[in-house]
């Protein structure tokens, strides 16, 4: 995909190709059709800003009245003097008009095509119009907005506890005083098909019910009176009998009527939180919808062994329900990662993928400092989330995903707010291919926000910003409270947590509470501590920003309303700048709340920051000492090793290496050695240094500061600046025959390192550093950079195949073990070698480059290689690597240093300046030697046994 300028950042989702072209100025006049097309896009087309286009379709498909799941959203936009749109259907051809609203926002256009289509056909948003009713002006902005974003279901959760908002001819008693008409429904879902989308209702049976029992307490399943539609959250007892004739029958006519009201394939019938057996209902109601020619899909708990199989679930309770839903043959919208009403910021939602989110990403959530105030609330959800057995069936697919919005803390004034300010990093989750760049996203959300004004759409509420302008350095930096913790309340939330049941204690809200407090109307992620943790990160000045954080509390005292709700976050908010100043202590992150239902998240952006800091020098803040206590074998002989770029370590004893896993490199350190684990259990293990296991029996330790330790044995070996030509091809053998015995390991692995083996994420972050500036080292990479394809590695299992990671024997030609088996991740071998070859030919500081490139080199190490790992078919692709990983390289080394060097550890500023420097020159000499490369690789990979795994040879037995 051709780079993107500024001025197009908004668009979002990504594109699949985009091409850029002349820049062209638009005109504000109105846009006009060229040639024959529907009323439907002819409306479209008026529906887009003036951009003063002529705009010819090319549609292969006749009109539906309403979209399909398996409908083709596929689309070509060109553009000329005339925008020609090609597209099979015409939701496709809608879709290119969406694309075109975001390419023409800032008044011009520089792209001379696209060429698009989504990943997946079930791209949702929920939203629960009962506990909250949420007016159609609203659902219709919704929709425009939808469409923007190339989102294409609308999921209408229709009847609860709290109302029945379907207006039924049937059952007209059953209606809430706010519902909606037949009529107003039919009039939706053909607003909703006039922008490619498709409307699923829900009618949710048979629990969540008591609305029904008002009208009718004799369909209750335990009898007795319900004189109101309940006006509390959570589960409910009330129950619809499953098995009394006259309930199946109101339930086969109000399903009737939804499929004369709803045209789609799909009905929702519900079926979660129900306390009893209802497998013989939820077949009669799958039973009643395919009669009517519609498809069932239920909530999670639906999940049954007798249960139909064309089933679709809405897998809620985390990624387990969609792996027993898909193994089960069902399948499968994903929604759990994509609670809208939990109010996580976007990168958490971001980092999920509809098909390969795992559960260790979901173990991972517990590691983000900002929901480490409800830590205990994931681990009460896996508790919760119990699957029965099922029988294996051929695997159903992903569907793809469906945000959801409950609404028991959102009203119809709210939505936009909680919405919009997330979803489009889900939209763009759902439709684009490939990982983005997390904070591009942010961007690229964030210039969306003036075309969404354009729909009466402002992703952040100003009216509590507007209400108070003299306290905005407070309230921006402010989020609400995560997960379910606020609709709990803390009383009830730590009961929940603790194993003692729910519901005891009393909730702070209900469907009366008036959501008009400043805690509803600030927005779910604070942007203003995002920007302030860059600039923290950058250097920048942060004088501007200590004035407001100490300013604001002399404010707040003009407000003693206020006072009391706001006081203690206020007060931590001064604190924070006397950390950011020097001229306090005090531990930022016991400064990020809660405070009551705030959060002060900035808080946890300072002491990243200082941990980033402190992080980079061996000397600082941490006693290895104290972390000894874990290993009682050790006596306390400590010296601190000059060794590798990362980790602190020390020699113990003369015996022991002790290493300090460096936190701002490691995301999670922990994570790191449960993966190494793992290795060792498998064959592979025997070739690698295993860890000296604490006195509790784990293979780490954990100070008191939060910092992970390892020891190990420390092995006499070999020391040299550069790699011994006569043991090259002893190195390529250690590697060749460790990756070969490792090439059936199928553990899952935890990531570990942010973007690993990802030359776009580096690139990216280094354009970021650069902030402007330029300079010779900054211009050679610029000149190059399009010789590499950026992109991520497919399968590795080392991932740091580096000389420095092989202990060599002191008096043979062999090697020990692996050591610092660090990146343990999912990639690709041919980046492994790569990293080898850089590696021999770099010193061990990454400064020495081999001038010319040396065959004599590079021979022996590539016989060792494949004399051990075996035949390869991807000849230009090993060849490649080796500048590949040089280059990559070379990019973070200059990222490092201009960042302030908080990644690797150096001596001096200007040591990673250096580094970088070699690296590249070292690329470039790769480069020009590729095709030599290729032969020698080519020729070494030729045997005639490539099918046998070896044992490791390089290795001494």
């Amino acid at each position: 995909m051709a780079t993107r300028t500024q001025r197009n950042v908004a668009l979002l989702p990504r594109p699949r190709e985009l091409a850029p072209g002349p820049r062209r100025l638009l005109a504000r006049t109105a846009n006009r059709t060229v040639g024959r097309c529907s009323e439907r896009l002819r409306r479209a087309v008026e529906r887009l800003p003036p951009f003063g286009l002529a705009i010819r379709f090319e549609v292969e498909g006749s009109p539906n009245a309403t979209p399909l799941i398996d409908d083709c959203y596929d689309y070509r936009l060109a553009v000329g003097e005339v925008v020609a749109i090609r597209a099979s259907t015409e939701w496709g051809a809608l879709t290119a008009l969406a694309t075109l609203a975001q390419l023409g926002a800032g008044g011009e256009l520089d792209v001379a095509e696209v060429r698009d289509g989504p990943r997946y056909p079930w791209r949702g948003l929920m939203i629960d119009t009962v506990r909250h009713f949420i007016s159609l002006d609203t659902l219709k902005r919704t929709l425009d907005v939808m469409a923007f974003f190339k989102l294409n279901v609308l999921h209408l959760h229709l009847t609860d506890d709290q109302g029945f908002r379907f207006r039924s001819e049937s059952y007209p008693e059953l209606a809430s005083d706010d519902a909606y008409s037949a009529q107003d429904l039919r009039a939706l879902v053909a607003y909703a098909a006039d922008r490619a989308i498709r409307v699923v209702p829900e009618l949710d049976v048979p629990g969540h019910a008591t609305s029904w029992l008002v009208a009718h307490p004799e369909w209750g399943a335990d009898g007795g009176a319900v004189v109101a539609p309940s006006t509390r959250f959570g589960v409910h007892a009330a129950c619809l009998d499953t098995v009394d004739a006259e309930v199946l029958r109101a339930v086969d006519t109000l399903l009737g009527e939804f499929a004369q009201v709803f045209p789609d394939a799909f009905v929702h019938f519900g079926g979660d939180e129900v306390g009893r057996d209802c497998r013989a209902f939820h077949r009669h109601v799958f039973a009643t919808l395919k009669r009517l020619g519609k498809r069932a899909i239920g909530w999670d708990e639906c999940l049954d062994a007798q249960l139909p199989a064309e089933t679709v679930i809405q897998a809620w309770r985390g990624i387990a329900a969609r792996d027993a839903a898909i193994h089960a043959g069902h399948d499968c919208v994903v929604s759990s990662p994509y609670y809208l009403d939990l109010l996580y910021p976007a990168d958490v939602h971001y980092a999920f993928d509809p098909v390969d989110a795992t559960a260790t990403t979901e173990r991972a959530l517990a590691d983000h400092p900002g929901l480490a105030h409800v830590r205990e609330g994931f681990e009460w959800m896996r508790a919760f989330a119990k699957f029965p057995e099922l029988p294996p069936r051929a695997e159903g697919r992903v569907l793809g995903g469906e945000a959801c919005l409950w609404a028991e803390l959102v009203d119809d004034g709210l939505l936009d707010t909680r919405v919009w300010s997330r979803m489009p990093v889900i939209a763009e989750r759902l439709w684009s291919a490939g990982e983005a760049d997390v904070e591009d996203v942010y961007e690229r959300m964030a210039a969306t926000r003036g075309a969404l004004a354009d729909f009466g759409v402002l992703p952040e509420d100003r009216a509590v910003i507007d209400a108070y302008p003299d306290l905005v350095p407070l309230l921006e930096m402010l989020e609400p409270v995560k997960w379910y913790r606020r609709l709990l309340g803390s009383a009830e939330f730590k009961r929940r947590v603790s194993g003692l049941g729910g519901d005891d204690e009393p909730r702070p809200y209900d469907a009366t509470t008036p959501l008009d407090r400043i805690v509803d109307r600030i927005a779910p992620e604070s942007l203003a501590s995002r920007r302030a943790q860059a600039h923290l990160a950058a250097g920048a000045p942060m004088d501007p920003w200590l004035a407001g954080w100490r300013g604001q509390r002399a404010a707040l005292e003009r407000h003693p309303d206020l006072l009391r709700e706001l006081g203690d976050a206020s007060d931590a908010l001064v604190q924070l700048a006397n950390v950011v100043a020097g001229e306090s202590n005090a531990d930022p992150a016991a400064l990020a709340g809660p405070f009551g239902e705030y959060l002060l998240p900035v808080a946890d952006a300072v002491a990243r920051h200082r941990s980033k800091s402190s992080g980079s020098n061996p000397s600082a803040s941490t006693d290895p000492r104290a972390a000894l206590a874990a290993w009682p074998a050790t006596t306390g002989g400590i010296e601190s090793i000059h060794a590798g770029h990362i980790n602190d370590s020390y020699l113990v004893d003369e015996r022991f290496v002790l290493q300090r896993l460096n936190r701002s490199v490691f995301r999670n350190p922990e994570a790191l050695m449960r993966n190494l684990a793992k290795a060792l259990r498998h064959e592979g293990g025997k070739f690698l240094l295993a860890p000296i296991p604490t006195a509790d029996g784990a293979n780490f330790a954990t100070d008191v500061n939060g910092e992970v330790w390892r020891l190990f044995a420390h092995l006499r070996s070999r020391s040299f600046e550069k790699l011994p030509t006569e043991l090259l091809t002893t190195a390529g053998q250690a590697f060749g025959g460790f990756l070969a015995t490792f090439a059936d390991f199928a553990d899952e692995l935890e990531p570990v390192i942010e973007g690993f083996h990802d030359l776009e994420h580096y690139l990216a972050r280094l354009d970021a550093a650069r902030g402007g500036r330029d300079g010779p080292l900054m211009r050679d990479i610029d000149a190059i950079r399009s010789e590499f394809q950026p992109g991520k590695a497919t399968r590795v299992i080392h991932g740091d195949c580096k000389v420095n990671n092989l202990l060599f024997h002191p008096t043979r030609n062999a090697v020990l073990a692996v050591i610092d088996l660090d990146t343990l991740m999912l990639g690709d071998p041919a980046w492994d070698f790569g990293d080898l070859v850089r590696s021999a030919f770099a010193g061990s500081e990454e400064t020495e480059t081999a001038a010319p490139f040396s065959p004599a080199r590079f021979e022996p190490l590539c016989q060792g290689f494949f004399s051990a790992f075996g035949k390869i078919e991807d000849v230009a692709r090993y060849a490649a690597a080796p500048a590949y990983m040089s280059f990559m390289l070379a990019a973070r080394f200059l990222t490092d240093h201009l960042e302030n060097d908080v990644y690797f550890k150096v001596t001096r500023h200007g040591d990673n300046l250096a580094r970088a420097g070699s690296q590249l020159d070292l690329a470039k000499r790769f480069l020009a030697a590729e095709a030599d490369m290729a032969a020698i690789i080519e020729a070494c990979s030729m045997r005639p046994d490539d099918s046998r795994r070896p044992s490791g040879a390089g290795f001494p037995p």
